[in-house]
């Protein structure tokens, strides 16, 4: 006997479910909520403000997206990006059985965000005179050229601008456009294989843009 009693005083009974009961426990929620109105009412109203600030003071940015596959297992170099390397100074007309060289499972991520291919990326003309380049773009979206009136280097006081052709660069254009490469590389750039078993590829650049 004794030991029956103590397994009864574990035993619990589940109270039955009753909606007038629900119902008068919301309406002391609500009363509590009532009774604080004013304090949420403020602490709403700073929420909101402090949100427009940020959405008014953060920079836009966007994001481009590239989704890509290199065709494997053809004897003609490579295809579609052998030509693309090809273009960006790389040769690899000598290489036999496809992608099985250079352009062979993971390389092309490195190929992709090398600094040969960034630059000549970044060297592309957008205007039709064909010297405003990408790299002016970036320049003038990120606002860099305020910083660079500073540089002691910069005699003539000039706008610093990259034009396509790299023949005439100062030391100076070239340093400014090799941080520009390397910033783009570091965190506003990514290629990657969503999935390690197929071979496509993402490509993923998000950047500010200058209204």
């Amino acid at each position: 006997m004794p030991a029956a009693e103590n397994d009864n005083k574990y035993i619990t009974v589940e109270e039955d479910f009753s909606f007038a009961k629900m119902i008068s426990a919301r309406k002391k929620d609500f009363n509590y909520l009532w009774k604080s109105k004013v304090k949420i009412l403020i602490v709403g109203l700073i929420g909101g403000a402090l949100g427009a600030v940020m959405a008014y003071f953060w920079p836009v940015t966007y994001t481009a997206k590239l989704t890509f596959v290199v065709e494997e297992g053809k004897s003609s170099g490579g295809g579609l990006l052998s030509s693309l390397a090809g273009q960006m100074g790389f040769d690899i007309g000598g290489l036999t059985g496809g992608t099985s060289g250079v352009l062979a499972g993971d390389n092309v991520l490195q190929l992709l965000m090398s600094q040969k291919m960034l630059k000549q990326t970044l060297l592309t003309p957008l205007d039709s005179a064909g010297k405003y380049t990408l790299a002016d773009k970036y320049a003038d979206a990120y606002k860099l050229r305020e910083d660079w009136k500073d540089i002691k280097a910069n005699v003539k006081k000039e706008a610093i601008m990259f034009p396509p052709d790299t023949k005439n660069y100062t030391r100076l254009q070239d340093s400014l456009l090799h941080e520009i490469i390397t910033k783009l590389a570091e965190k506003e750039l990514s290629v990657n294989k969503p999935d390690k078993k197929l071979g496509f590829f993402a490509l993923n650049a998000t950047l500010k843009m200058n209204s």
